[in-house]
Parts: structure tokens; C-alpha cells; sequence
């Protein structure tokens, strides 16, 4: 027994001396290896190091393998990154830089440009809004006199028309300011006799035929808009010549020409080629002052005189010779 258990105490320091060589060897393999990773890592920042420097702006990434000639890993297991990137220098090759936010400063820019545009019609609606709240009343006040004032002056008299074979009447209301000879080479194909009929704002502005017949001449003609009180207006303002073939006396013509004035602008005729009309019948409408021309022939006689005031299809103009 005692000679058994001194083998094994001899076994025992066998193996102890023989763990310790192996242990110190394990240990100066492992500080090998580190030594080797330390060495491999200053080399890889220094290579890095001089890339970043030859290529501004560029970035170098390094992992150390960190494997030791016995395969074991290092215990240095970070990523080494090294980047350049100096303040205020440019990075190459980098285009359209910048685009983005001027894209999106250009967004907010029309967006605050809409927004006063909004705020100003805003404004401006609030004021005209308060300013036709205030004066509505004086407005509507307005409307109610024009209204009545427009209702006044269309008005349309039924005319009382007188019955002799002979009389040729008034085609218009107002007052005769021209009575002379004249030449109307359009229609009555030379010289004629004229009446010459002025309405102002607070006359019928309705016409009316001045003999019976047949409608067989009806021209529009462009032209100035002169005052109406204007002689010359006969002359040079719009105007609209309407020829009458009598049917009172074979071969008679009758001229009226409507004659637009500096506020009446718009000649309506109610009638056409070829309408049959009779004595006192309405023929047009002109709005707001304006001029009348009766032509007739030479030898007939005038009834009335200038400054004379008469009424269209009542008033007795010229009698037949």
C-alpha cells in the first residue's frame, strides 16, 4: 500500500511538472498573438490614415482579422473606421447637393405667397362687404328711383290718330327744331322737305308710322354719337332709315330715319321688310334722347312750325297737297 501510493505521488508530480511548460507555453503564444493583433492594428490605421489623406473626403473601414498563428480570435473585435471628412472641405464627386431644401423653401415660399394673396381678398371682401352693408339702404333707395324713373320714361300711350284722307301725322314725340329742304338720295332719290323732331329724356321715345303703307326700305347705318341736340348729329351719329310706300296715295315715299343720340345708343325697330303698317302704328324704340327726320315731297305742306311740341301719331305734321 505504500509502495502504491508513493507511485501515485511520483504520477502526480509527473504531471505537474509537466503542466507547467505547457501552460507557459499556451501563455507566451497568447501574448504572441496580441503582440501580432497589436502590431496588425497600428499597421491598418496608419494605411487608412494615408488613404483618407490621398483621397479627401473618402472614408476607410478596417476589421482586423485578429487570428493568432494557432487560429485563436483576438480579443480586439471592434470595426476601426477612419474618416477624413475635414470641416469646410468639399467631399468630390458628390453632386445635386443642396436641391432638396431649396425644393422644399420653394414649396413654402408659394404656399406663404398664396396665403396673402387669401388674406388680401379677404380683407377686401370684409370692406366691400361692410361698406354695401352700409349704403344698401341708400342703394335700394337709388334702384327704387331709377325704376320708377324707367317704368316713366318706356312708357307707350295708345295714340289718338286722327282720320283725314290727307294728313300725314308726327312719327315721333318731342319738339320740331328743323324745318328746311334737303336732299335724300337713299330712299327718296333727291331733294325733299324735312321735319326734323328732338326727344329729349322726358318724351315717348316710342315711333309711330306716319301713313299707312308697306315697310320697303330698312338700312342700319354705323356712325358718331353726337348729342342728340347737335343738328350735325343727323349727319354723323348711328341711325337707322326706314321707307314707307304709301298706301294712302299711289307712288307716295315717306322717309323716317331714327337717329341714335349720346346717351341713346341702341335703335330697336319693331318692324320689317315688306310689314304692312297703318297710320299711327308703332314702328320702333329709342332709348334715352335722341332724333327723328320725317322727308316728304316738296310741294306738300307743313302744319307745324319749330319750336312746336307734338306727339307721334296724333299730331297733324303735313297735309297732302
Amino acid at each position: 500500500m505504500a509502495h502504491g501510493s508513493a507511485v501515485d505521488d511520483a504520477n502526480a508530480h509527473t504531471h505537474l511538472a509537466d503542466a507547467t511548460p505547457a501552460t507557459h507555453l499556451i501563455g507566451r503564444l497568447l501574448g504572441l498573438e496580441i503582440e501580432i493583433d497589436d502590431v496588425l492594428h497600428h499597421f491598418a490605421i496608419r494605411q487608412i490614415q494615408g488613404t483618407a489623406r490621398s483621397q479627401e473626403g473618402r472614408m476607410a473601414c478596417y476589421r482586423p482579422r485578429g487570428y493568432g498563428k494557432l487560429g485563436i480570435r483576438s480579443t480586439l473585435k471592434q470595426t476601426i473606421c477612419v474618416c477624413n471628412a475635414r470641416p469646410g472641405a468639399k467631399v468630390s464627386g458628390m453632386k445635386h447637393a443642396g436641391k432638396a431644401p431649396q425644393a422644399g423653401l420653394k414649396v413654402i415660399a408659394w404656399t406663404f405667397a398664396g396665403l396673402v394673396v387669401v388674406t388680401v381678398l379677404g380683407l377686401l371682401a370684409a370692406f366691400v362687404g361692410t361698406f354695401i352693408a352700409a349704403a344698401s339702404g341708400v342703394l335700394f333707395g337709388v334702384w327704387v328711383l331709377f325704376s320708377l324713373f324707367c317704368l316713366w320714361f318706356f312708357r307707350d300711350p295708345n295714340p289718338r290718330v286722327p282720320l283725314g284722307p290727307d294728313l300725314i301725322v308726327s312719327p315721333a314725340h318731342g319738339k320740331v327744331d328743323i324745318i328746311d329742304e334737303t336732299v335724300e338720295s337713299e330712299f327718296m332719290g333727291g331733294a325733299c322737305r324735312r321735319v326734323s323732331i328732338f326727344l329729349s329724356v322726358f318724351d315717348v321715345h316710342v315711333q309711330n308710322a306716319p301713313a299707312a303703307g308697306r315697310i320697303v326700305h330698312l338700312r342700319h347705318t354705323p356712325g358718331q354719337f353726337l348729342n342728340a341736340m347737335n343738328q350735325e348729329s343727323a349727319l354723323r351719329n348711328e341711325n337707322v332709315l326706314v321707307g314707307l310706300e304709301s298706301g294712302e296715295r299711289p307712288g307716295e315715299r315717306l322717309g323716317i330715319r331714327l337717329i341714335a343720340g349720346v346717351i341713346a345708343r341702341r335703335i330697336v325697330p319693331w318692324v320689317g321688310l315688306g310689314d304692312e303698317v297703318s297710320r299711327g302704328e308703332r314702328l320702333s324704340l329709342i332709348q334715352f334722347g335722341s332724333r327723328v327726320e320725317l322727308y316728304f315731297p316738296l310741294d306738300y305742306r307743313v302744319r307745324v312750325a319749330v319750336g312746336n311740341r307734338v306727339c307721334g301719331g296724333e299730331t297733324v305734321l303735313v297735309e297732302r297737297a
